[in-house]
């Protein structure tokens, strides 16, 4: 346990600002990557809820004086996230203050900065870490995993899958990946016209990924013909390196955030507090976030556990 100096001074007017700026200093010191894949909101209640809508079907052929057909959405799945609570706190005795070692203290709270950003990565990317799990606690709303060959099409009949054979990503894999994600349906059975924004990869497939994706000859053959991914028609996947990926051979297509299922809310955003122990002597600077995140929808994912 650390501590230093007079806490009124301390962690009172004139040092905690200074604090508060070095733990946000370490928060920020690097850009959250999950906020490029899940849908951010905020949050003003104490649970959010979804439920899924499978919209109409297709038109039909009237004959002359024939009347219209009547058809009427079905309801889906219902998903519900509750919000927990995280904090951390670092306790620093009089003595750290006393001996002046600014920069102990300094480190230490850009330290519990930092690890927040972390804790938060962590728990989003869990969500494609265990995406492909097949055991309760990891299920979604369909009661299926994220990446599944059994997603229910509940007005339309049948399964629908945006799980991929498994397979190292190369030119032909990503094709066939691309091709299922174009021809992905809505529960009632249309096509979802959502384009695939980002491959999101682990850094050990970084150069695999500039490679297919950055490269206007094909990377793979030596003729160097041009690079058939190029020619999708809504353009190609950005790629999106997620350093927090587990698997270093598992990669994904995402559609924009607002295109898919996946949700993040910040119910109450990072913030930190101060407190002092007068018996002790040791001062406190605490940070805490409320947060839920998770799934409502599979639709605008695809996953494949490579090999």
């Amino acid at each position: 346990m650390l501590v230093t100096g007079n806490f009124r001074d301390f962690y009172g007017d004139t040092m905690l600002p200074a604090l508060r700026d070095v733990i946000d200093r370490g928060y920020r010191a690097r850009p959250p990557q999950f906020s490029q894949v899940f849908n951010m909101n905020p949050s003003s209640r104490s649970i959010e809820q979804f439920s899924q809508v499978s919209g109409v079907g297709r038109f039909t052929q009237l004959s002359e004086g024939g009347k219209i057909r009547y058809d009427l959405p079905v309801q889906g799945f219902k998903s519900t996230f509750k919000h927990v609570r995280f904090g951390l706190a670092v306790p620093t005795t009089i003595d750290v203050v006393e001996d002046d070692e600014w920069s102990l203290i300094n480190q230490m709270h850009r330290d519990l900065g930092w690890s927040c950003n972390e804790t938060r990565e962590l728990d989003a990317v869990g969500t494609f870490n265990n995406g492909f799990t097949n055991s309760a606690g990891f299920l979604g709303p369909d009661g299926v995993p994220l990446f599944s060959a059994s997603h229910p099409l509940y007005k339309a009949g049948g399964l629908q899958s945006n799980l991929m054979t498994a397979a190292d990503l190369d030119s032909y894999s990503l094709q066939l990946a691309l091709t299922a994600f174009e021809l992905q349906k809505r529960p009632s059975g249309e096509l979802i016209h959502i384009k695939a924004a980002k491959l999101i990869v682990a850094p050990q497939n970084r150069f695999v990924g500039y490679a297919l994706t950055k490269s206007t000859d094909d990377p793979e053959t030596a003729a160097r013909s041009v690079n058939p991914l190029l020619g999708a028609e809504d353009g190609m996947p950005s790629l999106f390196v997620w350093r927090y990926l587990t698997s270093p051979t598992a990669w994904f297509l995402a559609g924009e955030p607002s295109d898919t299922g996946l949700v993040w809310f910040d119910r109450k955003k990072p913030y930190t507090k101060s407190w002092t122990d007068d018996e002790t002597e040791v001062g406190v600077v605490g940070m805490r976030y409320k947060k839920s995140h998770g799934w409502n929808n599979y639709i605008g994912l695809v996953g494949n556990a490579g090999v």
